[in-house]
């Protein structure tokens, strides 16, 4: 591809595995707002239809197409980026270190449940409520241009 155009539809991907991942963080109501569990995902292959609507997200798809691109891409710098699928998930850390008002004991027992068969569905149902999730390419991506409609 030669060049990335100002308003056409783009299918970005990651080149290298664990080179997409998201950072969801949760907060629970009996906790400050600002104590949140941090959880990462990382992903073998993600795809989202990225529409360049200026000269910076033209820039910033160019740079990160060229071998050897090293930063680091936030998905939600794109004022019209649509995720498309995700491709097995590779690893799932959570990361408790900013809850400072529970005890060593109760992270434990997170820690615990987090690391059983269906943690999403423990924080469901312990009332851990997503507070959103910010989605990064890292590395070489892949682009193609979508069809365009006539």
């Amino acid at each position: 591809m030669n060049t990335v155009v100002e308003f056409n539809n783009y299918l970005v991907s990651n080149s290298n595995k664990y080179g997409y991942y998201e950072i969801e963080s949760y907060n629970h109501p009996n906790l400050d707002e600002k104590e949140t569990l941090i959880c990462t995902r990382y992903w073998r292959k993600s795809f989202w239809f990225i529409t360049p609507e200026s000269k910076e997200d033209i820039e910033k798809l160019e740079a990160a197409i060229k071998n050897n691109f090293k930063d680091i891409l936030k998905v939600g710098e794109f004022a019209n980026a649509e995720w498309d699928s995700n491709i097995d998930c590779l690893s799932e850390e959570y990361d408790c270190s900013n809850i400072k008002s529970l005890s060593s004991e109760e992270i434990s027992k997170i820690t615990y449940n987090l690391k059983q068969e269906e943690p999403h569905e423990w924080l469901s149902q312990n009332n851990w409520n997503s507070c959103g999730c910010e989605s990064y390419f890292e590395g070489t991506l892949i682009i193609s241009l979508e069809k365009q409609d006539e």
